[in-house]
């Protein structure tokens, strides 16, 4: 279960000693050992010992109002030049006293979930970030913590729009939460290499637009799936862009390597007036996050 503000006061993210700011939740980060099974033999009884130890993941959730230093931090892992930091997650009571602190040693992120766009609502949005640290231990934390004065930015649900070359993106009223993944190959020794073997798989995306705006996106469909003109030279490039409320960027995902591969209706029921809306299936090479 993931630990918020509300069920246990607040914390604060530190990476290698520089203070970053307030996470919205925080789950996992304690010491696993693996439960070994020993060959059944002339006992009734099987024998069980405890095998390797290592840290559980420690999935962080936050928007934008951390220090760049994070930000830069997953936009160099979708570059494929992740770095292992050290760091620690400090709890305070409301009035901001420490209480303890997870400190965590060598973490590379894995695991990067970017939230759904949604044009019909105004719910404030958060990244969620898993790291994989080397190894985790709780401290004794005291004193009354000073953090940095950060200007909140406020990032709604409904503040963003769509650019994808040679699209209408003007109707598009949703983008699916995605994940980008960053797979690495076990490695043995005092430290990792972070970028041995280094696998990202950036994910498809979905896209939901009025039918009244989807006749590029039908055109593309034709070419690309139907007559089989799928070559790189006919896919595309885009963007998520993310806004505050009064519809300045606060940052964007760029996308390279588009092509489409579904395009059909949003299923609607026979008893409701609703508009009539397309879903577009879209695979995609390289994202780059520019918050």
């Amino acid at each position: 279960m993931a630990l918020t503000p509300r069920t246990a006061g607040r914390f604060y993210l530190e990476l290698d000693g520089l203070p970053c700011g307030f996470l919205r939740s925080v789950e996992g980060g304690s010491v696993k050992a693996e439960v070994v099974t020993e060959p059944p033999g002339a006992e009734h009884f099987l024998k069980k010992h405890l095998g390797t130890a290592a840290p559980e993941p420690l999935v962080l959730t936050f928007g934008l109002s951390l220090a760049p230093v994070v930000y830069d931090w997953i936009a160099e892992a979708w570059n494929g030049k992740r770095s292992a930091r050290d760091g620690a997650i400090v709890f305070t009571d409301a009035s901001l006293q420490r209480r303890k602190a997870l400190a965590f040693e060598a973490a590379l992120i894995t695991a990067v979930t970017f939230p759904t766009q949604d044009g019909s609502s105004k719910d404030p949005c958060y990244l969620t970030v898993t790291i994989q640290p080397e190894w985790t231990k709780a401290q004794k934390a005291s004193g009354k913590l000073t953090a940095p004065a950060v200007k909140a930015k406020q990032w709604l649900a409904c503040n963003f729009r769509v650019e994808i070359d040679g699209l209408d993106c003007k109707r598009v009223s949703k983008v699916d939460a995605f994940t980008v993944e960053l797979k690495a190959v076990d490695q043995v020794g005092d430290r990792r290499d972070p970028d041995v073997d280094l696998k990202i798989d950036f994910p498809g995306l979905r896209f939901t637009l009025a039918e009244s705006g989807a006749a590029t996106w039908r055109r593309w469909h034709e070419d690309f799936v139907v007559q089989g003109n799928c070559d790189d030279a006919h896919e595309n490039s885009g963007a998520l862009v993310v806004l505050d409320p009064g519809l300045q960027e606060l940052g964007r995902v760029k996308f390279e390597g588009l092509g489409i591969h579904r395009l059909d209706s949003e299923k609607v029921e026979a008893s409701k007036d609703a508009v009539a809306r397309v879903v577009a299936d879209l695979y995609c090479e390289r994202m780059e996050l520019a918050l």
